[in-house]
Order: C-alpha cells, then sequence, then structure tokens
C-alpha cells in the first residue's frame, strides 16, 4: 500500500493525470483504459481491427528519405498520447520512443506504424499495473519490447 501512496504522491507532485484506479480488497489496479479509448477515439480508430504485438519484428525505419509531403501536427499527437500510456503500458515503451524519434520529418509510412500502435493499444487497454494489498512494494516483470533490430544499439566505440 506504501508504493501505491508514493505512486499517487508522485503523480501529484508531477500533475499526472490517473484515470482509473480500482481498489479492490487484495490490491489497486491502476490502468489507463479511459484515457485509450478517448485516445482511439479522437484518432478515429475506435472501431479498428485489434492487433496482438505493437510493432513488427525486427522493423528498421528508414533514415532520411526523400519523402511525400505529409501534415505531421496529427502524428505528433499521436506519439504524445501514445507517450503519456507509457506510464501504464511498459510494452509501448520501446516502439513509442522509436517512433517519437521521427516526430522531426516523420513520412506517411512512420504514420503508419503509429496506427499500428493504436490497434495495439486497443487489444490491450484492459492492462494495467496490479498493486497487491501487503506487497512488498517490488516490481517484478521481465519483456522483451525491442522488437526492432538490435543493430541500433550496438556500441560503435571499439
Amino acid at each position: 500500500m506504501d508504493t501505491v501512496r508514493l505512486l499517487l504522491a508522485k503523480a501529484v507532485s508531477n500533475g499526472w493525470k490517473i484515470h482509473e484506479m480500482d481498489q479492490k480488497e487484495d490490491g489497486i489496479f491502476v490502468h489507463q483504459k479511459k484515457y485509450a479509448l478517448d485516445m482511439l477515439k479522437k484518432f478515429q480508430m475506435e472501431n479498428c481491427k485489434e492487433i496482438y504485438t505493437p510493432m513488427e519484428v525486427q522493423l528498421k525505419l528508414k533514415p532520411t528519405q526523400l519523402r511525400e509531403e505529409f501534415d505531421s501536427t496529427d502524428y505528433r499527437s499521436m506519439i504524445e498520447s501514445l507517450m503519456y500510456l507509457c506510464a501504464s503500458k511498459s510494452d509501448l515503451a520501446c516502439t513509442a520512443n522509436m517512433l517519437a524519434s521521427c516526430s522531426s520529418n516523420p513520412s506517411k509510412e512512420n504514420a503508419s506504424y503509429v496506427r499500428r500502435i493504436l490497434r495495439f493499444v486497443k487489444n490491450s487497454c484492459n492492462y494495467g499495473l496490479w498493486y497487491e494489498k501487503g506487497g512488498k512494494g517490488e516490481l517484478l516483470m521481465f519483456y522483451d519490447a525491442s522488437y526492432e533490430n538490435e543493430e541500433r544499439y550496438r556500441s560503435r566505440s571499439g
């Protein structure tokens, strides 16, 4: 329970919004289902087909190429919304950060990848963080969210 109090104190001090928190007898479930559904509606994706992975395996974004004219306002707005969701959906962090790196000059192809993530969000909007009553406050988890090529992260210095 102390962990939840710390989380709430941090949220208040940073001005974060916690859209939904369900308190049950055996713990608290923190999630952002309402925010996720509102985001899907905002980007006209509420009726999209759900998918089970946020990104294609080992997707490589192509570096600066000749690109079609593209209004990046919606792209940036979608990325900002996804970054906010990362607070309770850590499986989005790698993918959202990778696509955020293209925010200065996004392509239509990048926008299609963001829409793919939104389809994943529709599938996983019921997921969240569970804090068990009387728990030690330890965060135990493992996930491999690096769906992209590991080549990008290799040391180049030697």
